[in-house]
């Protein structure tokens, strides 16, 4: 079960692109780490496509590709729905911790 003080949660196949690439992300998780949680899983725990889920009903879903493009369904919790099970499953299988130690925090 998530933690109450816990209010978003990120898995990542590979972690140490927050502080390759994501400076905006790691100032937030400097800020609010207390309220933040990353999970590393295995890229085979992923389906083949991005997607964030927020109050399981607001979706925002990436196709892997290299031009972006997505589609945002709001308010839909029946569209969103699969995916907020998907990430809960991967969250509670495969998860891996990621302590902001590990980005040098």
């Amino acid at each position: 079960m998530m933690e109450r003080r816990v209010r978003v949660r990120m898995l990542l196949v590979e972690p140490r692109i927050v502080t390759a690439a994501l400076p905006r992300l790691l100032q937030m998780l400097k800020t609010l780490r207390h309220q933040m949680s990353i999970m590393a899983a295995p890229e085979g725990a992923f389906p083949a496509s991005n997607f964030v889920v927020a109050d399981e009903q607001h979706l925002l879903f990436r196709p892997n590709s290299v031009q972006f493009t997505a589609s945002l369904y709001l308010h839909n919790a029946y569209k969103s729905m699969g995916y907020a099970q998907t990430f809960e499953v991967i969250w509670q299988q495969y998860g891996r911790r990621v302590f902001a130690a590990a980005f040098g925090l």
